[in-house]
């Protein structure tokens, strides 16, 4: 497989209609086009979930 992203099973366990992205690549030990697709649709997904479990620090607007 050739997706290469940071805990990548744990990833699919969260989203399995990652699993198909992952079986894409599974027969391919070299780069290739769709391969690179796939990494880059998993690494949105990692991105995702970081930006969901970071904290929104909120401005409070004190009324007058």
């Amino acid at each position: 497989m050739y997706i290469q992203v940071e805990n990548l099973l744990d990833l699919c366990e969260k989203h399995p209609e990652l699993e198909i992205v992952r079986k894409i690549t599974a027969n391919h030990g070299h780069e290739t086009e769709i391969s690179l697709l796939c990494e880059l649709i998993a690494k949105l997904y990692q991105k995702i979930d970081s930006l969901i479990e970071t904290p929104v620090k909120t401005n409070s607007i004190k009324s007058k």
